[in-house]
C-alpha cells in the first residue's frame, strides 16, 4: 500500500510539473521562456564521432541546461521537457538518477540528527551532487557548450540544486537556476500533525545556505503553480 501511495504521488507530482513546465515555456515574461535548449538522449558513438564538430559549433555559444529531477523521480521522466528545451536549440543533460537511487538518503536515518530534525544535506545527498557534476561535465565534454549552465530543477531538485551552487560548484559553472515547484521553506515548526520530511535539510538549507541576494550574479527563478482555491 505505501509504494502504491508512493508510486501515485510521483505520478502527480509529475503531472503538476508539466503544467507548471508548460506554462513557464509558453509564458513570454518567463525566465525560462527565454532560455534555449539542445541536447538529453546521449547519442551513439558512431553518432558522436560523425557529428562532434557540429555538435560542439552549434552548443558553444548556446545556454547549456542542466536537469534536476524531483524526489522519487528518475532521468526519463523529463524526457518531454527535454524534447521542447532540444527544440529551442539548447544543449540539455537530466541528472543521472534512477528511481532507486533515493533509497540512498536512507542513510541519513542511522545519524542521530535525523531524529532530532537537524540533519544536513552532506553527506547523506552526496549522491545526487556528483550526478549533476557528471551532467555538467558531459555537457562540456560530449556537446562542447561552454557558456554557463541554467539547473532546471522539479521539485527537491529546487533545494538539491542550491546546495549543489554552494557547496559542490567549485569551478563556477552554473549562472541560474529556475526550480519548478520546490519547496525552499521548512515546514513550521512544533505544529501538531506536521512533519519536515527533509528531517531538518530544508531549515539548514534556508538558514546557513546563501540567499538568492547572496547568489548574485547567479540568477534565480522559482515558477509555482497556485492551489486552484487561492487567489492571485
Amino acid at each position: 500500500m505505501l509504494l502504491l501511495l508512493k508510486f501515485n504521488f510521483i505520478q502527480s507530482s509529475l503531472a503538476d510539473a508539466r503544467v507548471i513546465m508548460r506554462a513557464a515555456l509558453t509564458n513570454p515574461s518567463s525566465t525560462i521562456a527565454s532560455t534555449r535548449a539542445k541536447h538529453h538522449r546521449r547519442p551513439s558513438r558512431a553518432r558522436r564521432a560523425s557529428s562532434s564538430s557540429s555538435t560542439a559549433s552549434s552548443s558553444a555559444d548556446a545556454n547549456p541546461v542542466l536537469i534536476c529531477p524531483g524526489l522519487g523521480n528518475q532521468s526519463s521522466d523529463y524526457d518531454e521537457l527535454v524534447e521542447i528545451l532540444r527544440a529551442r536549440g539548447h544543449a540539455v543533460v537530466v541528472a543521472n538518477v534512477a528511481r532507486i537511487d533515493w533509497a540512498r538518503n536512507a542513510a541519513g536515518v542511522v545519524k542521530p540528527s535525523y531524529w532530532q530534525g537537524t540533519l544536513e544535506p552532506r553527506p547523506t545527498v552526496d549522491w545526487y551532487l556528483e550526478r549533476c557534476k557528471s551532467a555538467v561535465r558531459e555537457l562540456r565534454e560530449t556537446y562542447g557548450a561552454q557558456g554557463k549552465v541554467s539547473m532546471l530543477a522539479h521539485s527537491a531538485g529546487g533545494w538539491l540544486a542550491r546546495v549543489y551552487i554552494d557547496t559542490y560548484d567549485e569551478e563556477g559553472d552554473i549562472g541560474r537556476l529556475v526550480s519548478l515547484g520546490s519547496p525552499m521553506k521548512p515546514v513550521p515548526r512544533d505544529v501538531p500533525g506536521v512533519i519536515d520530511q527533509t528531517r531538518g535539510i530544508l531549515t539548514y538549507v534556508d538558514e546557513k545556505l546563501r540567499t538568492v541576494k547572496e547568489l548574485a550574479p547567479i540568477s534565480v527563478t522559482c515558477v509555482c503553480q497556485l492551489p486552484k482555491t487561492s487567489k492571485p
